[in-house]
């Protein structure tokens, strides 16, 4: 009897001591709260989206002749050149509707003379006598294309000059320039009055080679062209921009 006692003792101690065990792994076990998540972060690339349209350029300026006015022989000192423009004429509208501000380079030149398929030819230069075909340079000597731009649509608000090919205009985000070209044609009147002496003298032999000259071009020139071009940088960087 004793002895199934201490057989039943065991065993009871046994089962306490695999019971507090168990407790202990199941406490640790329940008493661990972990938590997961997935998750992501993103990016708005700034836009960037500055509109000049598509395809090259053409503007018909019409028709332009030399100022009729009079060879301006005053005095002993040069002349004042005889000039006349064509109106000025939109040739790019340029929007700016990104998120960036930009920085437009505009260049323009390489200047073209169309002469008449009827084998119009240039020549050595205009004689002080008024004869003779002018050279290609004396040709394009007399026209120069001049571009203006301005913050409103309108003619009459392109008051800002370009002066020079490869002039910067900047482009702030959500704005638009619209820009303006004129063509000139200038006597040469300065160049021959130094060619034949920049004295009182010169004025006459100066004023016939001039009118001989805007003469030839307008029985002989078609038209005159220039390339005009566009280019577009980012000017600000986002954030801070």
């Amino acid at each position: 009897m004793t002895q199934k006692k201490s057989i039943a003792s065991k065993l009871l101690l046994a089962a306490i001591a695999l019971t507090l065990i168990s407790f202990c792994f199941l406490g640790s076990t329940f008493a661990r709260y972990t938590s997961s998540s997935n998750g992501s972060a993103s990016l708005n690339v700034a836009k960037w989206d500055v509109s000049m349209g598509e395809g090259s350029i053409l503007v018909n300026f019409g028709q332009l002749s030399p100022s009729m006015a009079e060879y301006d022989d005053a005095d002993a000192s040069a002349p004042d050149a005889r000039s006349k423009g064509t109106e000025k004429k939109l040739v790019a509208t340029i929007s700016n509707n990104g998120d960036v501000n930009a920085e437009i380079t505009i260049n323009f030149g390489n200047e073209e003379v169309t002469l008449k398929d009827d084998g119009a030819n240039y020549g050595d230069g205009i004689t002080v006598t008024g004869e003779g075909n002018p050279t290609q340079q004396n040709v394009l000597d007399l026209f120069e294309i001049k571009l203006y731009y301005g913050t409103t649509a309108g003619v009459e608000n392109a008051n800002t000059g370009l002066t020079n090919s490869g002039d910067l205009v900047q482009l702030p985000k959500d704005n638009t320039i619209y820009v303006y070209a004129e063509v000139i044609w200038t006597s040469a009147d300065v160049s021959y009055w130094n060619y034949c002496g920049a004295n009182a003298e010169a004025h006459v032999s100066a004023a016939v080679m001039a009118d001989a000259l805007d003469t030839w071009v307008g029985k002989n020139v078609t038209s005159v062209g220039y390339d005009i071009s566009f280019t577009a940088v980012q000017k600000s960087e986002l954030p801070n921009a």
